[in-house]
């Protein structure tokens, strides 16, 4: 049975198995078609290429149980309304929950109404949230939650998998986030993850025209205890940073533990990768970028953490053009300290200081070149590093 693309009342659909109807039938209300399997219910929904859109995709989502897929058909969904804009009291966005699997198919576009609307400031447009409220409502908490096979075009952010807080401000670990095998093109930020996700994985996306394109953070929450975050095999080319773990807020002693950053193809006008604090795995990327490839960096001067016990290895950088006098294919910087950075080839470095640099404020770190024809320049304290300085 299948239903007009403006059908919007709640139906019954019953399993049929062999042509018979099942005494163990499940019943589930839904405005889509719905067929089940053996695992759940998948929820199709096809696109009316309309505004309304936005609610027929909610009410997919509502009614899902744990472990059902919302399928989303071939066609542009959109999204103009998915928005966000404090001044004008409109929230539109659609809240994720648990054990629930979002997917798409070749040709399934999710549409936004442009990134810089709502204007930059005033509020965002993104197609899924996961943490704060909608007009006031929490958004539920929620794990296991899988994204897949979508297309995201022309929003503020893409997804976003906020930060859950306790009314004391700690943080209620994520579990099981998978986001594979997406698009995102023409937004600020592609995927925005919580510094506090465990058991999940960020894999196989594309990224293009994002003005950074995963976005790690604890802006407003204080983060402590390992992540297990997995960011992998993306292919990403940002106006800004390819990847940022970031702390956003003066005086936060948040740190991002346990993120592993592994064979990613970056491109990013200022960097590829910059890290706030933690101790990330970095390693076997494709780096290209102008001001640095790998930057270990504070966003904010405040921050009183530093990236410690990280561990870069075997990554192949290369800058071209760069933009500072002072720009570096890899940067140790904010009193980053007790990090090993192994093995990794700098291709293609012209009119920079140094290949490798270590500013005054780092110390006990391990540097070894793979080459010793890189310039390494060690401004630090009880830094051992192999290879001229």
């Amino acid at each position: 049975m299948k239903f007009g693309q403006l059908e919007m009342s709640l139906v019954i659909v019953t399993l049929l198995v062999g042509c018979e109807s099942s005494p163990t039938a499940q019943h589930h209300p839904i405005s889509p078609l719905a067929s089940i399997t053996s695992s759940g219910s998948v929820i199709e929904v096809s696109p009316t290429s309309t505004p309304a859109d936005l609610e027929i995709v909610r009410a997919a989502i509502q009614a899902a149980r744990p472990g059902d897929i919302v399928h989303l058909n071939a066609g542009t969904f959109d999204f103009s309304n998915a928005f966000a804009w404090g001044d004008q009291g409109i929230d539109n966005r659609i809240c994720l929950k648990s054990h629930l699997t979002i997917e798409g198919e070749p040709g399934t576009v999710i549409q936004g109404p442009g990134r810089d609307y709502p204007p930059p400031g005033e509020g965002m447009s993104e197609a899924f949230t996961g943490g704060g409220s909608i007009m006031g409502v929490p958004c539920p908490i929620y794990n296991h939650v899988t994204i897949r096979e979508l297309a995201f075009r022309d929003l503020s952010r893409g997804v976003d998998f906020a930060l859950q807080e306790t009314s004391d401000g700690h943080v209620i670990p994520i579990e099981g986030v998978r986001v594979t095998s997406n698009t995102f093109e023409n937004m600020y930020l592609g995927i925005v993850a919580g510094g506090c996700l465990r058991g999940s994985v960020i894999t196989g996306n594309t990224l293009k025209g994002v003005g950074t394109g995963i976005y790690v953070n604890a802006m407003w929450a204080q983060v402590h205890g390992p992540s297990d975050l997995l960011i992998s095999k993306n292919d990403i080319a940002a106006e800004n940073v390819g990847i940022q773990l970031v702390i956003h807020e003066p005086g936060n002693p948040s740190q991002l533990l346990g993120i592993s950053i592994l064979r990613n193809k970056l491109f990013g006008y200022s960097g590829g990768i910059r890290v706030s604090s933690g101790d990330p795995l970095i390693a076997e990327n494709e780096i290209v970028a102008h001001e640095y490839g790998i930057a270990f960096q504070h966003w904010i001067d405040e921050n009183p953490r530093s990236v410690a016990n990280a561990i870069v290895r075997a990554n192949r950088i290369s800058l071209v053009e760069p933009v500072w006098p002072s720009s570096a294919s890899i940067v140790l910087d904010h009193g980053a300290h007790d990090n090993l950075v192994v093995g990794n080839p700098i291709l293609g470095v012209q009119g920079n200081l140094a290949d490798i640099l270590l500013t005054s404020s780092t110390h006990d770190n391990i540097v070894m070149a793979p080459s010793p024809r890189l310039v390494i320049v060690d401004n630090g304290t009880n830094n051992q590093v192999t290879g001229p300085n």
